[in-house]
């Protein structure tokens, strides 16, 4: 069995590498990825995990968080532990 902590890794390697093939790719500019994080998010009907990733990134790479985030999950490979991976608006308050 897959612990959280192995399932949230192997959740940041591939976000990493998505972001490294996009900005390859010329999809995104090569700016510096920031730090990425993965969270259980505080509405359970986001799923099981999240990340702010996106949001972050935006903010160095003057794209759309949600641009970079339609890109990234075209690009992230297939993770056998993890059934479908879904875009979430961020949450204005």
């Amino acid at each position: 069995m897959t612990g959280i902590l192995e399932i949230r890794q192997k959740l940041v390697a591939h976000l990493t590498q998505a972001a490294a093939e996009a900005q390859h790719e010329g999809k995104l500019p090569m700016v510096a990825l920031p730090d990425i994080t993965i969270e259980h998010p505080q509405n359970a009907a986001f799923g099981d995990y999240a990340t702010s990733f996106p949001l972050k990134l935006a903010r160095s790479a003057g794209v759309r968080p949600m641009a970079i985030a339609e890109e990234l999950i075209k690009l992230i490979a297939t993770i056998p532990e993890i059934d479908t991976l879904k875009l979430h608006p961020p949450l204005l308050i």
